[in-house]
């Protein structure tokens, strides 16, 4: 059974599931969109934890003046999430340095867009850490699952050359007066099987034009 997400959690958790769906698509836009959003929800994470009571952070107390100042700027966030983790005796899984590299990136991306396209390397480490942060914050140690099981059953977006495919295999369906391509209906019945195809005949796509070259 999964670790129930905390509703003040809410927003962060989805934060994730935004940024993994770009993950999880391999166009440029999304490469940029998915370090935005992984980045952003590391912020949102330690922002929302230092801003709830006690009670709903496992009776833990700071001094305000020290809440206001850890709230000053990112820079300050990711100073208490790191005192956190000592406090905790939590292990290191990214030092500092990396997440504030993850954050410089989203910031030439976002800001100036000089950032180009983050690599995999990048991709990869902002993804884990925010991950990592909220599963610290807010103690739910199988987040990557429920992310996972969310992006799953979330409505993908249409893939011109799977449709193609299909349409050339499958009949259309005609409910209630409205007739439907094949590609449609398994979109709606079927998220991950088309999200599946639809890579497989990217990956296929992608073996031919090596071919050719």
């Amino acid at each position: 059974m999964s670790s129930p997400i905390p509703p003040w959690a809410a927003s962060s958790f989805e934060l994730l599931v935004h940024a993994e769906g770009h993950y999880r698509e391999s166009g440029d836009i999304d490469r940029r969109l998915a370090v935005i959003g992984f980045d952003n929800a590391i912020e949102s994470a330690i922002t929302t934890y230092l801003s709830l009571k006690p009670i709903q952070r496992g009776d833990r107390e700071y001094k305000n003046e020290d809440v206001q100042a850890w709230l000053k700027d990112h820079t300050t966030k990711l100073s208490f999430f790191y005192e956190e983790l000592g406090r905790r005796q939590q292990g290191l899984k990214y030092p500092e340095a990396e997440l504030r590299w993850f954050h410089q990136v989203r910031n030439d991306v976002y800001h100036s867009g000089i950032g180009g396209i983050p690599n995999e390397h990048c991709l990869r480490g902002v993804r884990e850490a925010a991950m990592w942060a909220f599963s610290v914050l807010f103690e739910v140690p199988d987040i990557e699952v429920q992310v996972f099981e969310v992006v799953e059953n979330l409505k993908p977006y249409p893939d011109s050359n799977l449709d193609e495919q299909l349409a050339d295999t499958e009949s259309a369906v005609s409910i209630a007066g409205m007739t439907f391509s094949p590609g449609e209906v398994l979109i709606a019945v079927a998220p991950a099987t088309y999200r599946q195809m639809a890579s497989e005949v990217a990956a296929q796509s992608k073996l031919e034009d090596d071919a050719d070259d």
